[in-house]
């Protein structure tokens, strides 16, 4: 298409592309020269028209960055977190794994800055000293050396990565307590949305949006009952019940006392107290969202242009939409079926779904109809790990 000079109109800045911009370069070179001279790409005057076509369309492209990064939906890394901070919140930075470990050794001695290997050679590290108490064994914490989802199944932390004398044995019970890496884009765009609400009229979206602001919590979901009398979820007459993901207990219990109005009761599993400037204490309950871990089985007819690289997208495609889904929201059958068939791309175009069966793990046998999420749950389907939460069945 012919070049067209960059513009800000009703879809927001609008640049041309490199290939317009060389067009043009040529058009003009020749305007001034002449059309018989000769401007193929085997010429040096082409060759030097190109890099300076390749420099202004970078320079526009900044430009369209800048642009960019003066919203929340546009913008982009450092331009979003910039941004974000209007609404009080920032991005979340990456956590560390932790894990429960049990450690046996001579009576008295003081193991200094002691580290421990995982079956996945990952480096675990102790408290900077861990004194064997009497009876020689003692449970501490160690915390992954990465940041991230490190990993680590029961029992499966028993190498000693410091040796010491008189350290005898390590081992992990139970499994760790994985961390998450760096906050995406995309996810703090979702709480920028919701903390968004603080200022709404609803005093639930307020709240919602103050305990979505709170550092360390990914999601959060709000429910009110202005009934005398308890509703469908079990929550009582006039009172609230928040379902929140992440975040430190005591903070989340602030948010809520200080945004709940008054007289309202509030409901969950998990209670902490809080204390008023007058000295009063309050107690404050709400969920912790359960995750439930959602099975699928799905069976495709290969059609002309399939491979295995194709059904790994169908995999990781049913996988985001479940694990995408808002806390309380049932698994729909239909919507599942158009989130695997990848409507819209080339690959959807390599095989046709003969059968999707899905139910909670676990569930015998897995069938095609929706699957229920309670208020306090939030659906999540994993791939990519051993054992994965989707079966693919080629025929």
């Amino acid at each position: 298409m012919a070049y067209v000079a960059p513009s800000i109109g009703i879809a927001g800045l609008t640049i041309p592309i490199y290939a317009d911009i060389l067009e043009e370069l040529i058009i003009q070179k020749k305007a001034i020269y002449g059309e018989d001279i000769y401007l193929g790409v085997d010429t040096t005057d082409y060759q030097e028209l190109s890099v300076f076509a390749l420099m202004m369309y970078d320079a526009l492209q900044t430009a369209q960055y800048a642009y960019n990064s003066r919203s929340p939906i546009t913008a982009v890394g450092s331009g979003l977190d910039q941004v974000v901070k209007i609404n009080g919140i920032s991005r979340q930075a990456s956590s560390h794994s932790t894990v429960d470990v049990e450690i046996t050794g001579t009576v008295g001695i003081t193991i200094n800055n002691g580290q421990v290997i995982d079956s996945n050679r990952r480096v675990w590290n102790l408290p900077a000293t861990v004194t064997i108490p009497a009876g020689g064994t003692i449970t501490v914490t160690a915390t992954a050396e990465d940041s991230g989802a490190i990993q680590a199944l029961a029992d499966t932390i028993t190498r000693i990565g410091s040796p010491q004398s008189g350290w005898a044995t390590v081992n992990n019970p139970d499994a760790a307590s994985v961390g998450s890496p760096v906050e995406q884009d995309s996810q703090l765009r979702a709480r920028q949305q919701v903390s968004t609400a603080i200022s709404a009229v609803s005093p639930l979206d307020t709240l919602v949006g103050t305990v979505a602001g709170v550092e360390g919590v990914s999601r959060t979901k709000g429910y009110e009952n202005d009934t005398g009398a308890v509703d469908a979820n079990g929550i009582p007459a006039h009172s609230i019940c928040i379902v929140v993901e992440g975040g430190e207990s005591a903070e989340i219990a602030e948010a809520i006392f200080l945004k709940k109005t008054l007289g309202t009761g509030t409901y969950g599993d998990v209670d902490e107290e809080v204390t008023d400037a007058g000295g009063n204490v309050h107690t404050i309950y709400f969920y912790r969202v359960s995750e439930v871990e959602i099975s699928v089985r799905i069976t495709i007819a290969s059609l002309a242009g399939y491979s295995a690289i194709v059904g790994e997208s169908i995999k990781e495609a049913i996988a985001d939409y479940i694990t995408a889904l808002d806390i309380g929201e049932d698994v729909v059958h239909t919507k599942l079926i158009a989130a695997a068939s990848l409507w819209g791309t080339s690959e959807g175009e390599t095989f046709t779904i003969t059968s999707l069966e899905l139910g909670r793990n676990g569930d015998s046998p897995l069938l095609e109809e929706n699957v229920d999420i309670d208020f306090n749950e939030a659906a999540v389907c994993s791939v990519g790990t051993s054992p994965e939460d989707v079966e693919l069945v080629v025929t």
